[in-house]
C-alpha cells in the first residue's frame, strides 16, 4: 500500500491553463460567496454548489433529489451533483483571466526564466510586463523588403523631380551668370546628398527591426504610422506569451548547443544558462 508519509523528495511545478481546466469542475464568474438572506452559496460564486458540490450530504441545492439512492445524479434544475458534502474539500474551480499574466516564478526569478528564453534583461522584461514599453513580436520580411523598395523608388522620384525643376529654372534664366548656375547646381547636390542620407537612415532603421526589440510609446507610434505593415508589437504579458509561443524549443536547443561549442567567455556562460532552461521546458512537455 502506498504510504503518503514515505517519500524522498517533493517536486513543485506549475500547471498549464489546459491542465487547470481539465481539473476544474467549473468556472467561477462571480465574486460572491453566500447569500446573506438565505445563507446558501451563490450560483457561479466562490462557494457555488454546482461547481464544488452540495453543502448537504446527498442533497442537491434545490432539494429535488435527496438521499443516497440518487448518488451521482446531476439535478436538471439546479445542476448540482448528488454526492457527499465533503467533496467540496476536494473539487477545484477556476477563473478565466481577461488577459494573460506572467507568473512571478518565471518573471522575477534569479535568473529570469522568461528573460533567458527571450534573451531579455530582467529590466527590459519588466518594462514590457508592466506596460512601460512595447516589444516587437513579429516581422514580415516580405513587407520589409517591399518597404525598402518603396523608399528607394520615392528617393529616385524625388531626385528626378528636383532635376527637372532645376533644368527648367536654369532654362528660364537665360541671362544667368555661370556663378548663378553653379550655385543652383551646388544647392541641388546638397539636397540630393541630404535625401541620400535620409534614405540610408530609413533603410538602416528598417533593417534593424528584430523580434524582442523594445520601443517607447512615442517611437512605436512613429514607426507604426510609417511601417505598420512591416512589424507587430505589443506590451504586457500578452505580448510575451505570443513571443514564447513562437519559439521552437528544438531549434533553439540546437542553436544554443552550437554556441556553447563555438564560443567562449561570457557568451558561452549565457548560452549554457539558456540551454538549461530550454532543456527543462522540453522535459516538462
Amino acid at each position: 500500500m502506498f504510504e503518503v508519509n514515505d517519500f524522498d523528495a517533493v517536486r513543485i511545478s506549475l500547471a498549464s491553463p489546459e491542465q487547470i481546466r481539465s481539473w476544474s469542475y467549473g468556472e467561477v464568474t462571480k465574486p460572491e460567496t453566500i447569500n446573506y438572506r438565505t445563507l446558501k452559496p451563490e450560483r457561479d460564486g466562490l462557494f457555488c454548489e454546482r461547481i464544488f458540490g452540495p453543502t448537504k450530504d446527498f442533497e442537491c441545492a434545490c432539494g429535488k433529489y435527496k438521499r443516497i439512492r440518487y448518488k451521482g445524479v446531476i439535478c436538471d434544475k439546479c445542476g448540482v451533483e448528488v454526492a457527499r458534502a465533503k467533496v467540496r474539500r476536494e473539487r477545484m474551480g477556476h477563473i478565466e483571466l481577461a488577459a494573460p499574466v506572467s507568473h512571478i516564478w518565471f518573471a522575477k526569478g534569479a535568473p529570469s526564466r522568461i528573460g533567458l528564453l527571450l534573451d531579455l534583461s530582467p529590466r527590459s522584461l519588466e518594462r514590457v510586463l508592466y506596460f512601460s514599453h512595447y516589444i516587437i513580436t513579429s516581422i514580415d520580411e516580405e513587407a520589409r523588403q517591399e518597404a525598402i523598395k518603396q523608399l528607394e523608388e520615392n528617393y529616385s522620384q524625388a531626385i528626378t523631380e528636383r532635376q527637372i525643376a532645376l533644368e527648367a529654372k536654369i532654362a528660364e534664366m537665360k541671362g544667368a551668370t555661370v556663378e548663378e548656375v553653379n550655385q543652383f547646381q551646388r544647392n541641388f547636390a546638397e539636397e540630393k546628398a541630404q535625401l541620400g542620407e535620409q534614405l540610408s537612415a530609413d533603410i538602416e532603421q528598417l533593417k534593424d527591426f528584430r523580434k524582442c526589440a523594445l520601443l517607447t510609446e512615442n517611437h512605436y507610434q512613429e514607426l507604426k504610422q510609417r511601417y505598420g505593415q512591416v512589424f507587430e508589437a505589443g506590451m504586457g504579458a500578452e505580448a510575451i506569451l505570443k513571443l514564447l509561443k513562437s519559439i521552437n524549443l528544438s531549434e533553439l536547443r540546437n542553436q544554443l548547443l552550437q554556441e556553447t561549442r563555438s564560443t567562449s567567455g561570457q557568451r558561452r556562460r549565457k548560452a549554457s544558462k539558456q540551454l538549461q532552461v530550454v532543456e527543462a521546458f522540453r522535459r516538462s512537455g
